[in-house]
């Protein structure tokens, strides 16, 4: 309360005397009575409601799903109406409450955390979900990249995930002419060859390293555009 010269101070909890000082720091909640009484005998009293706001408690959960051969994980944070910055592995952060990783590698399992604040309180809170990639989850993430049945076994490729170089296997016969493109979701494409099966067994090894991760279709259009092979390559961090 305002200092005044010469005037007395009470601080009561209850009907507790707790202090004769002018301003007081409480660590308690309750009621508080002030009362002032001036050098002239006049007094005056008013009381304050000391309430403290519920604990702000952070909580994280994920989900993986796998659609049309791509995994995701989606990383979900209440409460709502937060700041929130989310941190993880393979170099990971986000400061949406609901990131997505699309599409994953086994690199992003692991220890995933979560910080909140309360903008208006300056209330911080934090968790963690750890994430693990099922069976399930790690056969989309392999072997079902790599299907040898899609294309009748004439189109095989190695590694499928991939960091930076592939190898393309054509079982396709001799002096048929082909050509190679790189696909990705959007559509877009990158010639990457074009030429005549010199062997049964053709193998050819292209560098990827400079495209971005996510999900690639290499597809070898034989003559006239009579047919397609397609296989579908899943680019991953180191």
């Amino acid at each position: 309360m305002p200092f005044e010269t010469g005037a007395s101070y009470q601080w009561f909890r209850g009907n507790t005397l707790i202090s004769n000082l002018n301003s007081i720091a409480v660590a308690n909640v309750g009621t508080y009575k002030a009362v002032v009484t001036s050098q002239y005998g006049c007094s005056n009293s008013n009381t304050l409601a000391v309430t403290a706001r519920a604990k702000i408690e952070a909580v994280a959960t994920h989900n993986i799903t796998t659609a049309q051969g791509i995994v995701t994980l989606k990383l979900t944070a209440n409460p709502a109406g937060m700041r929130y910055n989310w941190s993880g592995p393979a170099n990971f952060s986000s400061t949406q409450r609901n990131p997505s990783i699309s599409p994953i590698s086994t690199q992003n399992q692991g220890i995933y955390t979560l910080n909140v604040l309360e903008v208006a309180t300056g209330c911080t809170a934090s968790t963690t979900t750890s994430v693990t990639i099922s069976n399930n989850a790690r056969l989309a993430l392999s072997e079902e990249y790599f299907s040898e049945e899609t294309n009748g076994g004439r189109l095989i490729i190695s590694p499928n995930p991939t960091i930076d170089r592939i190898q393309v296997k054509l079982k396709l016969s001799k002096n048929t002419p082909y050509e190679v493109y790189l696909v990705d979701l959007l559509g877009q494409s990158k010639k990457l060859e074009s030429s005549i099966i010199q062997d049964d067994n053709e193998r050819l090894t292209f560098d990827i390293s400079d495209y971005p991760i996510g999900v690639y279709f290499l597809r070898v259009v034989l003559p006239n555009n009579e047919e397609v092979l397609s296989q579908k390559i899943l680019k991953i961090n180191r």
